[in-house]
């Protein structure tokens, strides 16, 4: 055999091996984009997972912005509208309202969402309990978060 059939051969049996993984792969990113999806209250076959910060196989998305970064637990496109959605599960029981913090590290993802995708974007708070906020983005909010940066960069250089 000549060395562009060896060549061939090489290239045909590497695109069958890459074709067999893809297909395993995708099975296993489609059953947990379902569990993700479920999680969050969202319809599988509407959403795009993005990437994940839960279980074993996170695929993780980072954040970065105003010099922080940040992983949210899920983030979403919706198919229809390519509008982002960002996932945060909070292990607490809901008791009737959401949290200072947790409502502003989803602003603060949905903040940066929207900036790298430069898409519209919405968040969902899941608690322990299964129940699901919707969290709509406030520029208010993310503006005074933004403001609190340096006084948190303080505190961290001081406690050192």
């Amino acid at each position: 055999m000549n060395l562009l059939s060896v060549a061939i051969a090489f290239i045909a049996t590497l695109f069958t091996v890459l074709a067999f993984h893809r297909l395993l792969t995708r099975h296993v990113s489609r059953e947990r984009r379902d569990n993700v999806c479920s999680l969050f209250r969202l319809e599988p076959s509407e959403f795009l997972l993005l990437g994940t910060d839960l279980g074993k196989s996170a695929t993780k998305i980072f954040l970065v912005g105003d010099d922080l970064i940040g992983v949210p637990d899920a983030l979403f496109r919706r198919k229809r509208d390519n509008v982002i959605v960002v996932g945060e599960a909070k292990s607490r029981r809901y008791d009737g309202k959401v949290l200072l913090r947790e409502r502003y590290q989803v602003m603060f993802y949905l903040g940066v969402a929207m900036l790298k995708f430069r898409r519209p974007a919405f968040g969902i708070l899941r608690h322990g309990c299964g129940r699901c906020i919707e969290v709509e983005f406030n520029r208010e909010d993310y503006d005074n978060l933004r403001r609190q940066i340096p006084k948190f960069r303080k505190v961290n250089i001081a406690q050192r």
